[in-house]
């Protein structure tokens, strides 16, 4: 067993009972406690509730989080896990100990969408004080999600690392896995030229996420990601910016273009900003706000950008 935490690591687990879960995972989580390291666990309601009768006392020192409330969208769940890091750091604790079991859905689609975060794990926690172990139930995920599971984790965890011969790089990854998104019909509920007042484009957008359906605070959010996209074109994106929103069964999806063409990283957005300057918050928000969102890069020619805003 590896024991003193240094740099990024990011496993996968692979096990086929819950026992083999729990009697895998107490130990590793009760060095960390030992070694004064912060340690989280995001699983099931049932995984939780066997890992702290194992743990007994030991399960008070440790944050516990429920899978299906935290992994909410890809993004989401990177800033979730960058808190936890900022309050160890803050807490005086030098290294962190996470097991995060990601739901994967039932749909291919999910299932892609998920993939795709756990390979962006990778580039937005690189040279993090952290340990990261990603259990994959064998008896319940389906035989692409495992061999994704190889693809996106550098080493795989038993009780002793070893390196994963089919690891690749999340720039690779996102291209051979591209984000999933519908077809969407020919003609788009509205199509409008951007250049006007970010007002008047906030009130197209409310109008928009109320007819169809959306609740309340799912309006606010298509709201906002479509104003900070959309802000991010008319500043950045050259001489021509376009915007269209379809309704699309339970939500909104939002296509926002220029012809600029550099934005060429698939990740843009998946990393945290920093602090102190603004750069980078435009996707960022609007990855954590929106069911999936998709770069369309014609190198020189123009940049699209696509993303859903769901009731849920």
């Amino acid at each position: 067993m590896v024991s003193q935490g240094t740099g990024f690591h990011h496993d996968a687990l692979f096990y086929e009972t819950d026992e083999e879960f729990v009697s895998t995972l107490v130990p590793w989580l009760r060095e960390g406690l030992a070694l004064d390291q912060r340690t989280a666990v995001v699983t099931t309601a049932s995984h939780i509730a066997s890992l702290r009768e194992s743990l007994g006392a030991d399960a008070q020192s440790i944050f516990f989080a429920v899978d299906e409330e935290w992994y909410t969208t890809p993004a989401s769940a990177i800033a979730r896990w960058n808190r936890v890091g900022r309050r160890s750091a803050a807490g005086g604790l030098e290294y962190t100990r996470i097991i995060g079991e990601v739901p994967f859905g039932r749909t291919s689609d999910e299932q892609a969408i998920w993939a795709r975060f756990e390979s962006a794990v990778n580039y937005a926690f690189a040279g993090a004080p952290s340990w990261n172990i990603c259990p994959y139930n064998l008896r319940l995920l389906p035989e692409h999600v495992i061999e994704n599971a190889w693809r996106t984790h550098p080493t795989v965890w038993d009780g002793y690392r070893s390196p994963s011969d089919a690891y690749t790089a999340p720039s690779e990854f996102f291209v051979q896995l591209p984000e999933p998104e519908p077809v969407l019909g020919a003609e788009p509920f509205v199509r409008m030229a951007l250049g006007r007042e970010i007002a008047e484009l906030r009130q197209i957008a409310t109008q928009t996420g109320e007819r169809a359906g959306l609740p309340s605070d799912r309006v606010q959010d298509l709201v906002l990601a479509f104003s900070e996209v959309a802000t991010n074109a008319m500043l950045h994106g050259g001489g021509i910016t376009n915007a269209a929103m379809w309704i699309d069964g339970d939500g909104v999806v939002c296509e926002v273009s220029d012809d600029r063409g550099d934005l060429t990283d698939p990740l843009a957005g998946f990393v945290p900003p920093a602090p102190e300057g603004y750069g980078g918050r435009d996707l960022w928000l609007a990855r954590q706000l929106s069911k999936w969102l998709v770069i369309d890069t014609d190198h020189g020619r123009g940049t699209t950008i696509r993303f859903a805003v769901t009731a849920d």
